[in-house]
């Protein structure tokens, strides 16, 4: 709201910074619950047979469909990830469906990626110069609006079978 020049009129209305502030308040209080649930989920990963540990390496972080199972992207990814010697990393949506689960919404899973990058940085050196976002299906349509929204962060994005709504989706400074 504040950097959207389409609300630039309304910025000095006596209520603009309480609605702002109290959409703000919001976001923290629902990044908060998305922690707390990351930090109860197990995060699948594969790290590349050939690392000694030590070296920077590249992250692949892979985003499943709807109704998908994140536990099985480190598997599919593994050929891939070798030839590049890449961590492959494959976090959760937070809504369960079907025997797997999916993406709440925008906002969900480009907080999720940010946690994912996070943690895997806490426990493994990688090179922040080479993080890959990528997904199938829904998870598709997620990789490719968030590595539209963050740009700064990923050296790619990979989004197989998925759609996407740039008129939607595409920040204005995009």
């Amino acid at each position: 709201l504040e950097s959207d020049t389409d609300f630039n009129t309304l910025h000095s209305l006596p209520g603009w910074s309480v609605v702002v502030g109290a959409i703000n308040d919001n976001r923290m209080r629902r990044q908060t619950r998305i922690s707390q649930v990351f930090a109860t989920l197990p995060l699948p990963l594969a790290l590349p047979d050939d690392w000694d540990g030590v070296t920077p390496v590249p992250l692949i972080i892979a985003l499943h469909g709807y109704g998908g199972r994140a536990d099985n992207f480190p598997k599919l990814w593994r050929r891939a990830a070798e030839k590049k010697s890449a961590i492959v990393v494959a976090p959760w949506g937070h809504s369960p469906i079907y025997n797997g689960s999916s993406w709440t919404d925008l906002f969900e899973a480009e907080t999720i990626v940010d946690l994912t990058i996070d943690w895997v940085a806490e426990r493994y050196p990688i090179d922040r110069q080479r993080i890959v976002l990528s997904g199938f299906s829904q998870g598709g349509y997620m990789s490719y609006a968030i590595a539209v929204r963050r740009p700064e962060l990923f050296t790619g994005v990979i989004p197989r079978g998925s759609g996407y709504a740039p008129n939607f989706d595409r920040p204005p400074q995009a």
